[in-house]
């Protein structure tokens, strides 16, 4: 019995204390577990701070399979986004219009730690001068065009890292040099900016950005040859200067029709991407310096000329390939391409999103039943002939779209509010009434940039300890 007793009070009684502290070091000093502890962590500023206990801790949350991981279960927050009022139109120029363009920037619920994040980016907002546009974010840093769109210079601001308004980087000559250029033949170019962390690193500062317009210029049309088409890329380096790429004579799979529409552009991966109103996307290989052309989806087609509103946006995905957004009448449709096996990729259609059913109420069924009739106008065989004009007052317009297309900035009516869809969640929220941010009157929304807290996190350096 005293035996048995004595057993009792030995299991009942409490440890030394450095014995105590043995299982909290075993976990601790176990790389694998430690990992484990710091996935249930809420949000990349979280891991920051954790990395600051050693040099340990920094090492496993750092590491580049941890991150992955992490960004899977924690993403990095849309923060919110840059609205830009203008008059929409490329003519007059800008020095001639009453009204300059004017930047806002609208956030977004958000925890109670990134508040201090909110009021850096806010702030840069309010410093961006009259007829400076914001063209674009990227991995917390934002591009702004200085003296509207037919400004001459870009700058790079990093608000979460620096107030400076950031080095002046000069635009190209508006024109390639002659001898590249086929006459008779349109081209359309594009400019590529450099700027820190574009490309997923933020130590990288020779990565590249999709900023930039697009723009078509006739070079004497010839209607003769109205399915060729050359592409003209301006891409800058940190370390050196502009350098010129002009493809050769392109194929198109449509008839060329004359029209600044808008285009969208893409960084993703080894690869720019660019569309236009011509059903395709025209591909430019960073690595090779060679142009491609890739038709679009069986069945798609983009806006018409009479409504000139971008219904399609492309969207990362990861290195490998592409997603694209379109809006089909009532219906939001997400087509994924595989791009790292060349020109043999084949589209996947992945989501279909039925408009009028996640908006509910936010939408009256009176505005979609007029988008239908638009849609189903623009795909009659004969023509117009049935009694029905355009409503160009109504159409879905797609503004943004987040990496892996996971979420969509746009609107169904012009002048009208914007809405975040979420595509996964089928969850809709209005952000936006563009007639309460112009205070002046009398502009039009000319763009939407979203703008993501970065990635990867910037870690401390620690000394050798620990």
């Amino acid at each position: 019995m005293e035996t048995v007793a004595k057993r009792q009070r030995a299991l009942l009684a409490q440890p030394p204390l450095e014995d105590a502290a043995d299982p909290v070091a075993a976990v601790f000093g176990n790389i694998d577990l430690l990992r484990e502890i710091l996935l249930l962590l809420d949000a990349p500023s979280d891991l920051v701070r954790a990395a600051l206990v050693s040099t340990r801790w920094l090492g496993a949350a750092r590491d580049p399979a941890f991150l992955r991981r992490f960004r899977a279960r924690s993403p990095p927050a849309l923060l919110g986004f840059f609205a830009t009022f203008g008059h929409g139109s490329i003519w007059p120029p800008a020095a001639l219009q009453p009204k300059l363009d004017v930047a806002r920037f609208v956030p977004l619920p958000h925890p109670p730690k990134l508040d201090g994040a909110a009021r850096l980016v806010g702030a840069a907002a309010n410093d961006v001068g009259p007829a400076d546009l914001v063209v674009g974010c990227r991995n917390g840093s934002v591009l702004v065009k200085h003296g509207g769109g037919h400004g001459k210079k870009y700058s790079v601001r990093c608000p979460l890292r620096s107030a400076a308004a950031g080095s002046v980087i000069r635009r190209p000559a508006s024109f390639p040099p002659r001898e590249l250029i086929t006459q008779g033949v349109p081209f359309a170019q594009v400019e590529l900016i450099p700027f820190p962390g574009a490309g997923g690193d933020p130590r990288d500062t020779d990565a590249l950005s999709a900023f930039g317009g697009m723009t078509m210029m006739p070079s004497r049309f010839d209607s003769t040859m109205n399915k060729l088409i050359q592409q003209v890329v301006y891409v800058r380096r940190q370390t050196r200067g502009w350098a010129t790429h002009v493809s050769p004579l392109l194929e198109l799979p449509v008839r060329l029709v004359f029209n600044p529409a808008p285009c969208s552009l893409l960084v993703g991966g080894r690869w720019l991407y660019m569309t236009t109103v011509l059903g395709c996307i025209v591909v430019f290989d960073l690595a090779t310096e060679t142009f491609s052309v890739v038709s679009f989806p069986d069945g798609v087609t983009v806006s018409c000329v009479e409504l000139d509103i971008l219904d399609h946006t492309l969207a990362r995905a990861g290195d490998t390939g592409i997603y694209l957004v379109h809006a089909k009448g009532v219906e939001l449709h997400v087509w994924f391409r595989r791009m790292d096996g060349g020109a043999a990729g084949i589209w996947e259609r992945v989501e279909t999103v039925y408009l009028p059913k996640v908006f509910g109420d936010l939408v009256a069924m009176e505005i979609w039943d007029k988008i239908l009739r638009n849609e189903n106008f623009n795909n009659m065989a004969d023509g117009p002939d049935h009694g029905y004009a355009w409503d160009l007052n109504y159409g879905v317009e797609i503004h943004e779209v987040g990496d892996g297309a996971e979420f969509v900035f746009l609107t169904v009516a012009k002048n009208g509010p914007v809405f975040l869809l979420d595509v996964k969640k089928r969850k809709v929220e209005k952000v936006l009434q563009p007639s309460e941010q112009d205070d002046d009157g009398g502009r039009e929304l000319c763009g939407i940039s979203a703008f993501m807290m970065p990635w990867p996190p910037v870690f401390p350096a620690l000394n050798q300890r620990g």
